[in-house]
């Protein structure tokens, strides 16, 4: 059970959105995809987080930060300071930053989220008042996006890793050594969660 000395309630809830992932698959860049609108992929997600009137911030590496600050201002931009680490090194770089947030944690590549799926994952901060982390969970294994990862658990795995004792980097690892409330997810929500890799699944984006 969570013990962390600031209570979830008089925690702030910061959103935010991985894009500093290599985008292999892709072949180029998935934060800075256009949609029809004219809006990339990362300022879809920042949109649909304005709406909630929640803070969002952008997590990415240093080699994107000259391509972002054509999109976003440099106070929403964190760039890692754990590289090669996975989607692990973004959030302990954000956790760097912001101590004391617990955080809705999005990925850019994520194009069928919408407000509804945003509102519900936010809906549900309360668990963080017991658990260390809300995350759906399919087919056996955690979905780690959309989730919520509270500050205490953020600090735990920054100390291990700080002092060589962290066992692995996988966030799958990391959920079964901590307290997760698997998130039941809504069916109307389920097909929302999917993520979009390669220039393939380009033609199954929601119209």
């Amino acid at each position: 059970m969570s013990c962390y000395p600031i209570l979830y309630f008089e925690r702030p809830l910061t959103a935010v959105i991985l894009c500093g992932g290599l985008s292999t698959r892709m072949g180029s860049d998935k934060g800075l995809i256009l949609t029809p609108e004219g809006l990339t992929w990362a300022q879809k997600l920042d949109k649909i987080c304005k709406g909630l009137l929640i803070d969002t911030i952008l997590s990415i590496n240093k080699g994107q930060q000259q391509a972002y600050l054509n999109y976003f201002p440099s106070h929403k931009l964190i760039i890692d300071i754990y590289t090669q680490i996975g989607p692990l090194g973004g959030l302990l770089s954000i956790h760097n930053s912001f101590p004391n947030h617990d955080l809705l944690v999005l990925s850019c590549d994520m194009q069928a989220l919408d407000e509804s799926i945003v509102h519900y994952f936010l809906s549900q901060h309360t668990f963080l008042g017991e658990y260390d982390a809300a995350v759906s969970l399919k087919d056996g294994f955690h979905q780690p996006f959309p989730g919520l990862y509270s500050a205490e658990l953020l600090h735990k795995v920054s100390l291990l890793k700080q002092t060589n004792q962290i066992k692995s980097h996988s966030l799958q690892k990391i959920f079964q050594d901590f307290y997760v409330y698997n998130l039941p997810l809504p069916e109307h929500h389920s097909l929302k969660i999917k993520s979009y890799n390669g220039p393939n699944d380009l033609e199954d984006l929601p119209k």
